[in-house]
């Protein structure tokens, strides 16, 4: 049971924390909605969304930025079309 709280608590920090760095170019509403996510849980559903919101809006990612996107979508075994 530790394992699992221990890798829910690791996806939840890192999506919150890529989240505040995007925070300033996101709008309102999307910051909302990927936190609401992240809250409930639904990590896939938020990095899918906080990854199409940087397509759409065309927001160039940091090196960092772009790992960490990286790193979480290889721990969720989600194709984000990179």
């Amino acid at each position: 049971m530790t394992n699992s709280r221990d890798h829910w608590l690791e996806l939840r920090g890192s999506l919150i924390s890529l989240l505040e760095t995007l925070a300033p170019l996101l709008d309102a509403d999307t910051r909302e909605l990927v936190g609401d996510f992240v809250d409930n849980r639904e990590f896939g559903v938020a990095l899918e969304w906080l990854h199409s919101a940087v397509l759409r809006k065309k927001i160039s990612l940091t090196a960092s930025q772009t790992q960490k996107f990286d790193e979480l979508a290889a721990l969720m075994k989600i194709d984000l079309g990179r």
